[in-house]
């Protein structure tokens, strides 16, 4: 079969989606035409569709060496670099597309969407803004530029890019859900639990849609029915909304809850928790659902209404687990310390090298409920600075015991920020510059949360003051007569 046969197969199959056909007949056509700039193009682009971006690189690379203005070829070779997380290879790629075509919304899109994911906000911007210049309906750009003011701590402007998104798409998912937290971190609960619902029909969404056959229950009496409760995103979410499971009681619902098996055996300590599944499959039989994170909106939930209650959770009162013993008698205060959360969001991580100002202080013991690959950080601290609980936690009603053993709790924005202030113990939470919706703005107090107390950023990534203002209260709360009165009385 002659070379230009080959690659008409491979194109046909191409259009196909066939990608495991269309690339060894890709292959097979450029071994008869070395030059074929529409062989080596294709090819890499169905590489990169069939999840070889690496593959892809050189192939792209052939292409341009031989016609290096090829319409479109320098941005299809930075999505690939930007499928490897090369973000600066991707932006100088796009950036050599505009030099070729200046009016290029999908340019200067890109250019800014790889400048985000660097942290170079303001060339971000500024990229976005030339798309919606050259494009003003661009509505990934104008989403894409709301979430950048998010990130600048500024919700209102970005409330105006979402809605403008909107009025020009209205069934756009992702500028729904980027809406809501934009109105529910100004306290705008009432339409941001109402935009909240869109999560549900986000394509990346990490928790995967039910299926069950039962109704969704929309806040309707319940008179003696079976309601299943289910958890979803993150162990801090359920953590943080279960505290509902009284109000639907109240109701007249018989309760199950369906949650991660790390948190089964705290959720049983819910005296209206009639069983808790820790799977989808073979669930007991009940008559309607709700996630648990649409709780506050069926219930209506503003400010002044949130259900605040503390505690609503406990540590199971058969668990033996114990605290280690602390380096020395003078140790007058006692905290339990978590530095690192999930993978999620790397910018709510406090570097352990920056606590050493709090791990130096005389007269109190930190105890790590640290848990996961970061645990090992403790490794790098000199001997002693933090006593080491992870071997004892299995689950969070481990976690639970130990912290109703400590005086308090120095944790960032993360489950355990979430578990003891449901448990009622005190809690100062570490937050970023720009942080989750659920912690408001300017405030340094949770009303979710009672017995807790936030320190915030003053800059992007900037923990030096942070820490210095903690060491600082610290030094205050360790003059006290009475240490753990004092650390949480200083709320």
């Amino acid at each position: 079969m002659p070379p230009i046969d080959h690659l008409s197969a491979a194109m046909t199959a191409h259009q196909k989606g066939d990608f495991s056909t269309a690339i060894p007949l890709y292959r097979t056509a450029l071994e008869g035409d070395s030059r074929n700039v529409t062989a080596w193009l294709n090819l890499a682009l169905a590489l990169r569709s069939h999840g070889q971006s690496a593959q892809a690189i050189p192939c792209f690379d052939a292409a341009l060496s031989i016609n290096p203005r090829i319409p479109g070829a320098h941005l299809a070779l930075g999505a690939a670099f930007k499928d490897l997380g090369r973000l600066e290879e991707a932006a100088q790629c796009c950036s050599k597309e505009i030099l070729l075509n200046p009016l290029n919304a999908d340019a200067h899109y890109n250019l800014g969407l790889a400048r985000q994911n660097q942290d170079l906000l303001p060339a971000a911007a500024q990229a976005y803004k030339r798309a919606l210049e050259i494009n003003p309906r661009y509505v990934d750009a104008l989403v894409n530029l709301g979430c950048l003011h998010q990130q600048q701590d500024d919700p209102a402007i970005a409330i105006g890019c979402f809605e403008q998104a909107l009025s020009i798409q209205p069934d756009l998912p992702r500028a729904h859900w980027s809406l809501a937290r934009a109105l529910l971190l100004l306290g705008d609960y009432e339409r941001g639990f109402a935009e909240h619902e869109w999560r549900w029909r986000m394509r990346d969404f990490t928790t995967p849609v039910w299926n069950f056959p039962q109704p969704l229950w929309q806040g309707e009496p319940l008179g003696g029915r079976t309601i299943l409760l289910h958890a979803e995103q993150g162990a801090g979410d359920t953590l943080q909304f279960i505290r509902y499971v009284p109000l639907v009681a109240s109701l007249g619902a018989r309760i199950i809850v369906g949650c991660p098996s790390s948190l089964a055996r705290l959720v049983h300590t819910i005296p209206d928790v009639s069983a808790v599944s820790t799977s989808r499959e073979n669930l007991p039989p009940f008559d309607t659902h709700a996630p648990v994170m649409s709780l506050p909106r069926l219930f209506k939930t503003t400010l002044s209404s949130i259900p605040a209650k503390t505690p609503y959770l406990a540590a199971p009162p058969n668990d033996q687990i114990q605290l280690p013993p602390s380096a020395g008698p003078s140790h007058r205060l006692r905290l339990g310390l978590v530095w690192a959360g999930g993978m999620s969001d790397r910018k709510r991580d406090v570097p352990i090298a920056e606590l050493l100002p709090l791990l130096r202080l005389e007269g109190v013991s930190f105890y790590s409920l640290q848990v996961g690959p970061p645990s090992r950080d403790i490794q790098r601290l000199p001997s002693g600075s933090i006593i080491d609980t992870a071997g004892l936690i299995k689950d969070f009603a481990d976690t639970a015991g130990l912290i109703n053993q400590l005086d308090g709790v120095l944790t960032v924005d993360t489950s355990v920020a979430h578990l003891a202030g449901a448990l009622g113990r005190p809690v100062w939470t570490l937050l970023q510059y720009a942080p989750d919706w659920r912690w408001l703005r300017h405030r340094s107090e949770s009303p979710w949360y009672p017995s807790m107390r936030l320190f915030r950023q003053s800059a992007p990534g900037e923990w030096k003051s942070v820490v210095a203002k903690v060491a600082t209260d610290l030094q205050r709360v360790l003059q006290s007569p009475s240490p753990s009165q004092a650390f949480a009385a200083l709320l």
